[in-house]
């Protein structure tokens, strides 16, 4: 992850367990870009992890895109985005 988006997920991990809690049981799409070897994409992937749980949030879906799979990816993220839309809207089969 770049410094500032660091920066900032860091400060709303810090400060939302403090606050009204907003963020608790929501659910998100984590998608870590990478170029390279695309290891830095599952180590980025393993922060947003961490720090979603420390605020009590769920991770829907973990999404790595490497230089070696962004042709199939990218169309990839449009249906998950699509599933999660219809997740939304229709509840989540997720019971963990």
């Amino acid at each position: 992850m770049t410094e500032c988006f660091k920066a900032l997920i860091d400060r709303v991990r810090r400060m939302e367990p403090f606050t009204n809690r907003f963020l608790k049981d929501k659910r998100c799409m984590l998608v870590a870009c990478a170029g390279g070897t695309g290891r830095g994409a599952i180590e980025c992937l393993t922060d947003m992890e961490k720090a979603l749980t420390h605020m009590s949030m769920r991770a829907f879906d973990r999404i790595p895109v490497v230089r070696f799979n962004r042709d199939y990816m990218l169309p990839a993220l449009e249906g998950a985005g699509k599933q999660y839309v219809h997740c939304l809207a229709n509840g989540f089969d997720m019971y963990y």
